[in-house]
């Protein structure tokens, strides 16, 4: 793979990480406006003398003006979601090593990314064993060989291996890839819903 690709892919993940950016910041926004629900919710309780779930199972002007807000931001958070696609593992692979880089949750090697891909029926879960399965049936890659693929292994060095390149270049694998990550069922976003 020479340069060009790398650039092409670094210069897509830079767009993915402003998306990241504007999802972390909606998802902060929803967190605000149902803490301001629930401190609205509990002054009328106050005021009314009555239990918080009776207030929160009445119509309240206030709570459904937020309630409104609410689903606004929502929607515009399943929106970012949604348009944050991977048009191949490696800029999938290049976006999860920087857009997570000093955070918490940070995927800096190989063992990182696998942990961040194990979770039960999650889309990164998806991708990956899409990716492990087809390079252990296709080229006889097993990812899981830790003498090839330890898990200290830096997932920038990972993701520009010959067997990680080389699924770039395979028609096969990047078809199925794009029809997984591009999937539209009923009208709607579908990404790795097979």
């Amino acid at each position: 793979m020479n340069d060009e690709h790398l650039d092409k892919a670094k210069l897509k993940v830079k767009r993915l990480i402003l998306q990241y950016q504007e999802y972390l910041a909606l998802d902060t926004q929803i967190k605000s406006l149902k803490q301001e629900k629930i401190s609205l919710a509990v002054k009328v309780a106050k005021e009314k003398g009555e239990i918080l779930s009776a207030i929160l199972s009445k119509e309240h002007p206030q709570l459904e003006k937020i309630d409104q807000r609410l689903k606004l931001v929502q929607w515009d958070l399943e929106r970012i979601s949604d348009e944050m696609s991977f048009a191949d593992p490696l800029i999938w692979m290049i976006y999860k090593d920087l857009a997570y880089k000093g955070h918490r949750n940070e995927i800096a090697t190989l063992g990182d990314f696998k942990q961040h891909c194990s979770p039960k029926d999650y889309i990164c879960t998806k991708r990956f064993k899409f990716m492990k399965k087809y390079l252990k049936e296709k080229y006889g890659c097993d990812l899981e060989d830790t003498s090839n693929f330890p898990s200290f292994l830096l997932l920038a060095n990972f993701y520009m291996t010959p067997q990680i390149l080389i699924l770039l270049d395979d028609f096969d694998f990047m078809s199925k890839w794009k029809k997984h990550e591009y999937l539209i069922k009923d009208q709607k976003i579908a990404k790795w819903q097979a």
